[in-house]
């Protein structure tokens, strides 16, 4: 952005706590999602999902996190890249899964990131400070 170059970018601390937080939780769901691949038990019943939806799953953890890292690193396209793995997995999770609770599933966190997004520092939020 023009108006920040040459000026220290600041992020509010919760900010911070908030996307470093979402990296190690998606990063345990990313383990988690790994480990599921080879369990004969299923995330939402007795039967696994088909491995495509497994697949995906971890493709789209791995999507998120680089977003998450993204962020960190003041990149607004970062976010963009969160919201394209939050839809991939919902499409995934739309295999196996009731429609309305994955999609409420990728709306709710997403509006909760924009809104963190846009706590202030100084007077600037986070969302306007990045690129």
């Amino acid at each position: 952005m023009e108006e920040t170059e040459g000026l220290e970018r600041k992020r509010n601390g919760f900010v911070t706590f908030w996307l470093w937080l979402c990296i190690v939780v998606n990063a345990l769901a990313l383990v988690g999602y790994v480990i599921m691949l080879f369990s004969s038990k299923g995330l939402y019943g007795e039967t696994p999902e088909p491995l495509g939806v497994r697949i995906t799953w971890i493709v789209s953890s791995v999507i998120v996190i680089a977003g998450f890292f993204m962020l960190l690193k003041w990149m607004r396209k970062g976010f963009y890249v969160i919201v394209a793995g939050q839809v991939l997995c919902l499409i995934a999770s739309c295999v196996v899964t009731e429609i309305f609770s994955s999609i409420m599933g990728t709306l709710v966190p997403m509006a909760i990131l924009f809104g963190i997004l846009q706590i202030q520092k100084d007077g600037v939020s986070c969302w306007d400070s990045l690129e």
